[in-house]
């Protein structure tokens, strides 16, 4: 037998990774070997083992594999909330929308957005917390607001939809403002921000940002929105919307297909160029459309043009003839008389001599 050796200290390596068979001899080396390597130490399930090498072991492996995952499947179908994510599909009916989300569905809808909920058993659907107050009908939206160049995400609860866009924003620009000047957000929630990241929004200003509404989805088309002659096609959307800072958040997601909550990202002028990339394929892609329909255009009326000229032809097959044979006739006539009284004129001078 040979000598086993630790690969990270050399001592006497009794210990083996199950995942990447690298050899250690204490726990700290294998904390090490984890820290370094970025092993998680569990055995691979699924690794190529050759037919020479395969052994009872490995075939009892593959069948526990196989009977986890008929486990698992059979798990999703006794749960009603994963059985089906669709109402009334192949028989299985899946939960009902509560009747709070009903509510904040036909709110929004009034003021001309659009929201689709995820399945109940989705973190995202749990928290959130947009509600339709039907005493004082007032909107309230949970807003995700995207710091791309703090890579930090803030969770604003309950923001009216009247509130100015310019509000939700407002914390990151001034570091004096605060709850009672009606903003509507909470103070507490920004505190997860470091002050490298004010600082960064800060030099930045108000003038110097953009908001965009990120696109997760699109409106479903209704009975009777295609009634102009448009074709059966979607319009194509945008995958980020720059939203208007002056005016509410009611205004900026009117005519929107949201998926539970808006969600918003703040960036600066400087990068938007990454944010209107697909404004711009779409521009190319339309002028390059239009280029297109003026060519086949040309392209048809050249064709006309040439199945007239043939039709004429065939019409009078001997237009062309005649016609070569009037100038040749012309031509012939001209040169013979010119040759034949410059030859008697010669004639006639050698006579004289």
């Amino acid at each position: 037998m040979g000598l086993l050796v630790c690969d990270l200290c050399g001592a006497d390596g009794k210990y083996k990774c199950p995942r990447c068979d690298t050899r250690s001899c204490s726990v700290a080396c294998v904390q090490q070997h984890k820290q370094v390597s970025g092993c998680d130490g569990i055995r691979k399930k699924v690794k190529y083992i050759p037919v020479n090498k395969f052994t009872d072991l490995d075939l009892v492996q593959d069948f526990r594999i196989l009977e986890s995952a008929s486990a698992t499947v059979d798990k999703c179908r006794r749960d009603k909330l994963k059985k089906c994510t669709n109402q009334n599909v192949d028989g299985f009916m899946a939960p009902r929308i509560p009747m709070r989300k009903r509510k904040l569905e036909q709110a929004a809808a009034r003021r001309g957005v659009q929201v689709k909920f995820l399945p109940s058993h989705f973190a995202r659907s749990k928290d959130n917390k947009s509600t339709f107050n039907s005493k004082s009908k007032e909107l309230s939206w949970d807003v995700d607001l995207y710091l791309p160049h703090a890579d930090k995400t803030i969770k604003l609860n309950s923001v009216p939809d009247t509130t100015k866009l310019w509000k939700l924003v407002a914390p990151l620009f001034e570091p004096d403002i605060s709850e009672d000047q009606d903003v509507g957000f909470q103070k507490s929630q920004f505190m997860n921000l470091t002050q490298e990241d004010f600082d960064t929004y800060r030099s930045f200003g108000y003038g110097g940002v953009l908001v965009y509404l990120r696109t997760e989805t699109r409106r479903r088309k209704r009975n009777g929105e295609n009634m102009s002659g448009e074709t059966d096609d979607l319009p194509k959307e945008q995958r980020y919307t720059e939203l208007d800072m002056k005016r509410s958040l009611r205004h900026n997601l009117r005519g929107h297909a949201l998926v539970e909550h808006p969600c918003l990202e703040v960036v600066s002028k400087w990068e938007a160029c990454n944010y209107r990339d697909q404004m711009i394929m779409d521009f190319y892609e339309e002028q390059h459309r239009e280029e297109t329909r003026v060519e086949n255009e040309t392209i048809k009326k050249e064709e006309e043009g040439e199945e007239i000229m043939e039709k004429q032809e065939e019409e009078n097959p001997d237009t062309e003839a005649e016609a070569y044979n009037k100038y040749y006739n012309f031509y012939f006539n001209y040169y013979s008389n010119k040759y034949s009284a410059s030859d008697k004129q010669h004639a006639t001078e050698d006579k004289n001599r």
